[in-house]
């Protein structure tokens, strides 16, 4: 699969706060790896991108007024949510993020 321009920029984007976000958290290196490869997967496979993104899973309305055309992408829960799936499989229970602290 080749990813487009603006899925690269949101990939970037998310890689960045994905790292912040582990480090912050003190996760493990294969940890963030995994939590790559989810947002690389949702990313680049049409089909799981048409239903995680053009369906408003991973957005935010800006205001209620805004209606649909109003929708953002929001970056922190689509991030979050990668991460808290691949600290599932690497971390330690001590150090297992809960959803409440993101």
């Amino acid at each position: 699969h080749h990813i487009n321009s603006k899925n690269e920029t949101i990939r970037a984007n998310c890689v960045d706060k994905l790292i912040r976000m582990c480090s912050k958290f003190k996760q493990r290196q294969q940890t963030v790896h995994l939590a790559i490869l989810y947002m690389d997967i949702l990313l680049l496979d049409p089909k799981l991108f048409d239903v995680a993104f053009k369906d408003g899973h991973f957005f935010a309305k800006r205001s209620k007024a805004a209606g649909l055309s109003g929708l953002k992408f929001n970056e922190s829960l689509f991030v979050g949510t990668c991460m808290l799936l691949a600290s599932k499989f690497y971390e330690p229970d001590e150090n297992l993020v809960m959803i409440a602290e993101i």
